[in-house]
């Protein structure tokens, strides 16, 4: 009876035994089954696309949403990728599936929209690159494929891929500080700006001109600093109004022509000193400005260091006539702020460069 009953009790241990491990079979097939790894073998994913895809949560949300793409982990694992913009990079690879991943990417990131090129890609990494110019650059480069891409976007943001006096604008006045009048912006034959003053004879070199009382004080305070060095800079010319301005260039025309008149004088409407921002400086040793006697002194040599702690900029640099239309100019100085002024000097622009881009943004 004993024995009987002993072996009854292994019969029942030996069966929850069987019974416990076919559970836990079960439960493995179970959770193997409804595991992600599993549903994404099933889907078609090797396990190699498995260990990707499992790496992020999002990831695996949307394998698991949508039937396999054989591409899915080529896009994941370059740098730039966003899981949000994963529908747009395949839709975009399949239209094109010519172009590069990483391109696409970045394409896509920077909701870039034109024709794929690889000049585009470079063009775009540009740091001053415009969306909205990006025919305006594609264009200028394929008839000027000898210069590099930092020089086309520089060009066509000084809008020089018009022709000069061709593609007028409105200047917009509003801007005040920043407002910009060049062979391709004009100042209406009635603009006179605001809050003019009248210079005091301590600061003119041969007349009591004028020019924006906020100009005035920045200049001022630039003479007394640069007076502390023994350096004096005197005003020779600020604001001209549109006639004055009329009377001088017609009357360069009339000595040397249209064509070299146009190298060093602007044409009425186009004159910065139109807007009351621009002064000629000198010295008073220095007899005019055409013989470029200011760039030899040591003012000039200051104010290149220091003028945009004051507000003003080198409007018309040299070696860059074919951005600006006129010879180099020592003495022309443009104020625009000191912020504005800060940021041409350290990043080495031009007015029409920082215009486009940091004002215009167009």
């Amino acid at each position: 009876m004993k024995k009987k009953k002993k072996r009854m009790s292994i019969k029942v241990t030996l069966l929850f035994i069987v019974i416990l491990l076919l559970m836990f079979g079960i439960y493995f097939i179970m959770k193997k089954i409804n595991s992600n790894e599993y549903k994404l073998k099933e889907k078609g994913y090797s396990d190699k696309e498995i260990t990707e895809i499992c790496k992020n949560n999002s990831y695996i949300e949307y394998a698991l949403k949508n039937n396999y793409n054989d591409k899915l982990t080529e896009f994941i694992n370059v740098d730039g990728f966003k899981i949000e913009f994963l529908d747009s990079y395949l839709n975009y690879y399949k239209e094109h599936d010519n172009v590069p991943i990483p391109d696409i990417i970045y394409l896509v990131n920077n909701d870039i929209n034109y024709e794929y090129s690889p000049i585009l890609i470079e063009l775009s990494k540009d740091k001053y690159f415009l969306k909205t110019r990006i025919e305006r650059y594609i264009n200028y480069q394929k008839n000027h494929s000898d210069l590099n891409i930092r020089e086309i976007v520089k060009r066509v943001n000084s809008d020089i891929d018009y022709d000069f006096y061709t593609n007028d604008i409105e200047s917009d006045t509003s801007l005040g500080f920043l407002m910009i009048a060049n062979k391709h912006y004009k100042l209406s034959s009635s603009y006179v700006p605001d809050n003019l003053i009248t210079i005091e004879s301590k600061y003119a070199k041969y007349y009591n001109g004028q020019v924006n009382a906020t100009v005035y004080e920045a200049y001022k305070k630039m003479y007394e600093d640069a007076k502390k060095e023994g350096l004096t800079i005197l005003i020779q010319s600020p604001y001209r109004s549109y006639d004055t301005q009329y009377s001088i260039y017609n009357g360069y025309v009339a000595r040397d022509g249209k064509a070299i008149a146009d190298t060093y004088s602007a044409r009425p409407g186009y004159s910065e000193h139109q807007t009351g921002l621009a002064i000629d400086f000198a010295t008073p040793t220095t007899t005019g400005l055409s013989n470029d006697e200011f760039g030899t002194t040591l003012e000039f040599n200051w104010l290149v260091n220091h003028a945009h702690e004051y507000g003003f900029i080198l409007r018309y640099k040299q070696s860059e006539e074919y951005i600006t239309g006129y010879m180099y100019e020592s003495w022309h100085y443009r104020y625009v702020g000191v912020d504005a002024a800060t940021t041409i000097y350290n990043e080495g622009l031009n007015f029409e460069e920082y215009f486009t881009y940091y004002v215009l943004k167009k």
